[in-house]
């Protein structure tokens, strides 16, 4: 999963006020918008690869601190992207 540094604003359309964009994802063939959702206690991560309402996946940032769950890197990936772009802005 490669960060497209060169495309600075969503390619998809997402109507969550909660979500900050944190970037473009490639994975393979697909290119995802990476979000982190501050709705939730914790915050989730959302990847979204489409248009509609239903084209996006997500997982809630609390299984990355429990030992033993397994992992996906691409959101962990968003997530640790996210952090380095708050504590540069301290504004999000």
């Amino acid at each position: 999963m490669n960060r497209i540094t060169s495309i600075t604003s969503p390619i998809y359309k997402h109507h969550c006020n909660a979500c900050d964009f944190v970037g473009v994802y490639e994975l393979g063939y697909t290119q995802y918008d990476g979000y982190f959702c501050k709705q939730s206690d914790e915050g989730t991560v959302v990847l979204r690869y489409g248009n509609q309402g239903f084209d996006y996946a997500s997982a809630p940032k609390f299984i990355f601190d429990h030992p033993g769950v397994p992992k996906v890197f691409i959101y962990q990936e968003v997530y640790a992207d996210y952090q380095r772009m708050k504590e540069q802005t301290h504004d999000l």
